[in-house]
């Protein structure tokens, strides 16, 4: 990989974390009496109004292509989401990223149950350091229903990641986020 390639995607990573945790803090400041289903339907709104433009100016190739995919996508997206509010209401922002980090290691073993990948000596011990470490910052006694709320959203960001191999290879980043979105809405709107 060029390092042009690997400098910008290591920008684009640490941009995209940066986003992430501003949003999470955002959400951390919702009042407690916040009808979350509704903001829940307004955030999917809004990702795909902010998308769409992205997608009208990309390639035009079978938008709707793979859309099974898409669909089970977004209903997990959509449970993920209503889970992620609940755990950054109840939690500190710390310990609730902390858990939200451990969907790379929960790739690991789902992938061996979903993909039959193998996974290698180095694979295993890695992600039993990273639970380890996950464990040391969120501390055994700070395991509450919120806790178990921030596990589910790491849980279905791992499935996310994994069924992307399942979506056509012509979609780009923004038709699949928008679709992703855009498939969740009419649930969304069912809970609001």
């Amino acid at each position: 990989m060029p390092k042009i390639t690997v400098g910008l995607a290591m920008t684009l990573l640490i941009i995209g974390n940066i986003i992430g945790v501003f949003s999470d803090a955002l959400i951390k400041t919702l009042p407690a009496d916040t009808a979350i289903y509704q903001f829940v339907l307004f955030r999917q709104l809004t990702a795909v109004l902010i998308l769409l433009p992205f997608c009208l100016l990309s390639n035009k190739q079978s938008l709707f292509a793979g859309l099974k995919w898409h669909f089970i996508r977004g209903h997990i997206w959509l449970l993920g989401t209503i889970f992620m509010v609940f755990a950054l209401g109840a939690l500190p922002l710390a310990t609730v990223n902390a858990i939200f980090y451990t969907a790379p290691l929960l790739m690991l073993p789902l992938a061996m149950i979903l993909f039959q990948e193998k996974l290698t000596s180095h694979s295993i011990a890695a992600a039993v350091l990273g639970f380890i470490g996950v464990l040391i910052v969120v501390k055994p006694t700070q395991i509450n229903w919120a806790a178990i709320a921030a596990l589910v959203v790491a849980l279905t960001m791992a499935v996310n990641n994994l069924l992307v191999r399942k979506l056509p290879q012509h979609h780009n980043v923004f038709q699949t986020l928008m679709l992703t979105n855009l498939v969740g809405i009419p649930a969304a709107l069912g809970l609001a």
